[in-house]
């Protein structure tokens, strides 16, 4: 809700700030895809224990944590 105010308020500064974030926005974005999860061929979890034993069984030493360090 804010960013109309923001790029606004850059526009009278720089006339290209506005453009040049929200493309970089956008090319981070498409980056940062590459770090999701392949689901392809797999099944949708349909249970919390489901999910839980995804990330026990996920290759990523980061998710390999326990979910809830209780």
């Amino acid at each position: 809700m804010s960013i109309p105010l923001v790029t606004d308020l850059i526009v009278q500064y720089y006339w290209w700030a506005p453009s040049v974030t929200f493309g970089c926005i956008g090319i981070l974005a498409s980056l940062l895809l590459f770090f999701l999860p392949e689901t392809k061929d797999r099944p949708m979890p349909e249970t919390l224990q489901d999910v839980e034993e995804r990330y026990k069984n996920n290759s990523l030493p980061a998710l390999q944590k326990d979910l809830y360090p209780c």
